[in-house]
C-alpha cells in the first residue's frame, strides 16, 4: 500500500500594500493586504530599517506591545496570524517606525517568504504647550527678508504667508533650535515650511 504527501512549500506573494486606519503618539494601527501565504509576521524596529529575517523551521512568539519579543537586536516581533491588521502600541512619540511582513506556511514547521515587505511610519509628535513669538524682521530686501524668534517647545515648525507669494528657497524642516529664517520671494505663494 503507497501513500502520497504533499510537501509544505514557501508562499509566492508576499504581503503588500501597509497603511495605518488611526496613529497617535504612542500606538499604530497597521493593516495590510494579505499575500497568498496561510499566515504571516510582522517584525518592527524603531528608528532604522529591520536588520533581521525569520528563518525557517522556526516559530516565533508576538506581541503588539512594542519592545516585548526580541528577534535579532533591536527587531520585535509584533504579529503573527492569519489576519490584515495589527494595533502596534508601546511606541515613543514623534518616531520613525520601520517594518517588515513576511507571509509563511506551516503550522509546526513553518516557512518564510524572503526577503519581507519593508516600510516605515513614525508616530505623532507630543501636542506643544508654548507658541513661537516675539518675531522680528531683519535685512528686509526688495525680494527677501530675515525672520528671527523666540522658539516655542514644538519639535518642528510650519509658516504660511499670507501675501506675497514669499517661500522658503527649499521648503525645509528646520532643525529644532533653527531660530533664523531667510524668506525670498517666489513666484507662487506656497506655505514656507519652518
Amino acid at each position: 500500500m503507497a501513500a502520497n504527501k504533499e510537501t509544505l512549500s514557501a508562499p509566492s506573494v508576499q504581503s503588500n500594500n501597509a497603511f495605518t486606519s488611526s496613529r497617535s503618539n504612542t500606538s499604530i494601527n497597521i493593516s495590510w493586504t494579505r499575500g497568498d501565504g496561510a499566515n504571516r509576521i510582522l517584525i518592527g524596529r524603531k528608528e532604522g530599517p529591520v536588520n533581521t529575517t525569520p528563518i525557517d523551521l522556526t516559530t516565533y512568539q508576538s506581541s503588539s506591545s512594542f519592545g516585548s519579543r526580541q528577534i535579532g537586536t533591536g527587531n520585535y516581533v509584533l504579529y503573527s496570524g492569519s489576519g490584515n491588521n495589527v494595533n502596534v502600541t508601546n511606541l515613543e512619540p514623534s518616531t520613525n517606525y520601520y517594518f517588515s511582513l513576511y507571509e509563511f506556511n506551516g503550522s509546526s514547521a513553518k516557512l518564510y517568504l524572503n526577503p519581507g515587505y519593508q516600510f516605515a511610519l513614525e508616530t505623532f509628535g507630543e501636542r506643544p504647550t508654548i507658541q513661537a513669538s516675539n518675531a522680528s524682521y531683519a535685512n528686509i530686501n526688495f525680494n527677501s527678508f530675515e525672520v528671527d524668534f523666540d522658539k516655542g517647545n514644538g519639535t518642528r515648525g510650519w509658516h504660511s504667508p499670507e501675501r506675497g507669494g514669499l517661500s522658503m528657497p527649499d521648503q525645509r524642516i528646520l532643525p529644532p533650535m533653527e531660530q533664523t529664517v531667510s524668506l525670498v520671494k517666489g513666484t507662487k505663494s506656497d506655505p514656507a515650511i519652518l
